[in-house]
């Protein structure tokens, strides 16, 4: 009796307290609340182009775009563009971008819509390329790039207008890799195009076709295929 008693008193004289605490609290936290606003960049802010087609965000904040006129970063004040020289064969290979990948070492993957692969040390400011050479059955697949994928392990995954490469994490050893295509489908007509990517942290890869089709790669290399209804 005498504890039920003693609760009663110490909830009955710490309610207020709350009531009191919980009221401004409440609006302050209403008139405080922030209402979405959204800045608009073009030209004039200093991208080197307004058609936008990939965006990726590396280890430091920066924030990368690429379009159909070339890479851009920034810092949250500026841009700093770079853009195709043809008199330095270390500037970014081509002006047409798709596809931004950024690698955890602070290194920025650019897959271009008809220059092949590029890669930016952003320290040096210098660009490293992979072209397809038909005269090097270990050269890139294809120069139009369609998709990229950065596993765990550094492996970079490359979807190309011809197939699919894979990558070594120290840029030394390109492999082309076995893809799916839809039962019937005529491979004059979709060239064994790759045209999505997705890798997971187990070493898995899933892989998306022009074709339609779907497939997981499993760690072991075998490939699991998607069947998809609708």
């Amino acid at each position: 009796m005498l504890s039920s008693y003693l609760l009663s008193v110490l909830l009955a004289a710490s309610a207020p307290s709350s009531a009191a605490t919980a009221g401004p609290a409440s609006v302050g936290a209403a008139s405080t609340a922030l209402t979405a606003q959204f800045r608009r960049f073009g030209l004039a802010d200093g991208l080197p182009s307004s058609a936008i087609n990939a965006v990726a965000q590396d280890a430091q904040g920066y924030l990368w775009f690429g379009g159909t006129g070339g890479l851009s970063r920034y810092d949250g004040v500026e841009f700093k563009s770079y853009v195709h020289q043809p008199d330095r064969p270390d500037s970014l290979g081509g002006s047409f971008i798709d596809q931004l990948v950024a690698a955890p070492d602070g290194r920025l993957w650019i897959g271009t819509g008809d220059n092949g692969l590029d890669r930016l040390d952003p320290h040096s400011g210098r660009f490293e390329h992979w072209r397809h050479d038909p005269a090097n059955p270990a050269s890139l697949s294809g120069d139009v790039v369609y998709a990229l994928a950065l596993a765990a392990d550094g492996t970079l995954w490359i979807g190309t207008e011809h197939g699919l490469d894979r990558l070594s994490a120290d840029g030394r050893r390109l492999t082309h890799e076995a893809f799916p295509q839809p039962p019937g489908s005529d491979p004059a007509l979709h060239s064994g195009k790759v045209s999505a990517l997705l890798a997971e942290a187990d070493g898995s890869v899933w892989i998306g076709t022009y074709a339609g089709a779907l497939a997981r790669r499993r760690p072991d290399g075998s490939l699991q295929p998607i069947a998809l209804t609708g």
